[in-house]
């Protein structure tokens, strides 16, 4: 992946212009009726291999991040089919409570057309409570999170509605290149701490904000290699040893995880690097932030993918 320019914006919405190898996944050609993509099988996902990652073509596209609209409902929902394991969720009702938030959400659309190559918001997890989806994921982060003192912090964030949880929901897809963290997490933040301010200016005193987060939960994935450690000359016949080196997905899930106060994590799929071919495992991770590391979080993401000038950057993103 080739980024050629992150030119700076003043506004909420900026850009980049990126030259990379792209495929058509479709996202923003199908139908928009929702009745009409409600009935189609969710398990109908087109996965990327290898041998197609060799037939695409260079191309340079030029990136925007924009405000999530409702025309972003069906990418939207085709982001969030794996968010659960591949376990059949009630999607439509998750992409319908993101797209229709309107005070924030970015959508990573390529310039000039309506294609989704991404998305991030959040949701207060307390104020939806008795929506089906927020309950699915609920039950499946302590399903997966075995580890007693976990389960039991896990379960006293999602009972203690006097401090705000905040879902955050960051999916897209894996070329896209790492410098477009930065602003993109950037943006979600100013939106948030501009929603909250609004927020508290019309509420009467007591009332319960939406937009005071206290804490920020998320799944993600990152993988993990498993590498032969070197064998000195004459001890081949041993049994060699296994280090283990994690892959991340998307660049801010390192500095993320760093800084998070609940974590747990179980195995998922094996999948092939798609430049090596060497054997992955996948990892699915849970993890809580607490809102007074998010300045931290910020700060080192601009710090590490500073948006470059002239000079290439390249990516070997993960295809899987």
């Amino acid at each position: 992946l080739k980024l050629t320019h992150c030119p700076t914006s003043p506004d909420r919405n900026s850009s980049l212009v990126v030259q990379s190898k792209m495929a058509d996944f479709g996202t923003g050609k199908r139908s928009r009726d929702r009745q009409e993509e409600d009935m189609m099988d969710d398990s109908d996902e087109e996965e990327l291999t290898l041998d197609q990652a060799d037939d695409m073509e260079d191309v340079q596209v030029e990136l925007d991040l924009v405000d999530l609209e409702e025309k972003d409902y069906h990418s939207t929902k085709q982001f969030l089919l794996n968010y659960l394991d591949g376990k059949v969720f009630l999607t439509t009702d998750l992409a319908d409570l993101i797209v229709t938030r309107k005070e924030i959400g970015t959508s990573i659309r390529v310039n000039g057309t309506d294609d989704s190559y991404g998305f991030v918001s959040v949701l207060n997890m307390h104020h939806h409570a008795g929506v089906k989806a927020i309950l699915e994921i609920r039950n499946h982060m302590l399903q997966k999170c075995a580890d007693k003192a976990t389960r039991d912090v896990l379960v006293s964030l999602f009972t203690d509605s006097s401090k705000g949880l905040g879902l955050l929901l960051n999916e897209r897809m894996v070329n896209i290149p790492d410098a477009l963290a930065p602003p993109l997490h950037q943006n979600l933040f100013d939106e948030i701490a501009i929603a909250f301010n609004t927020e508290k200016a019309a509420a009467a005193p007591g009332t319960q904000l939406y937009w005071d987060i206290e804490n920020y939960i998320f799944i993600t994935t990152i993988y993990l290699e498993s590498l032969p450690t070197r064998v000195p000359t004459g001890k081949r016949n041993k049994q060699q040893n296994e280090e283990s080196l994690y892959r991340y997905q998307k660049a801010e899930d390192e500095i993320y995880l760093k800084h998070a106060s609940v974590r747990c994590e179980w195995a998922g799929r094996k999948v092939p690097h798609a430049m090596t071919g060497v054997s992955l495992t996948e990892m699915r991770v849970l993890a809580v932030v607490n809102r007074s590391k998010i300045p931290v979080i910020l700060k080192e993401l601009a710090e590490t993918y500073p948006p470059p000038d002239s000079a290439t950057v390249l990516s070997d993103g993960l295809v899987g």
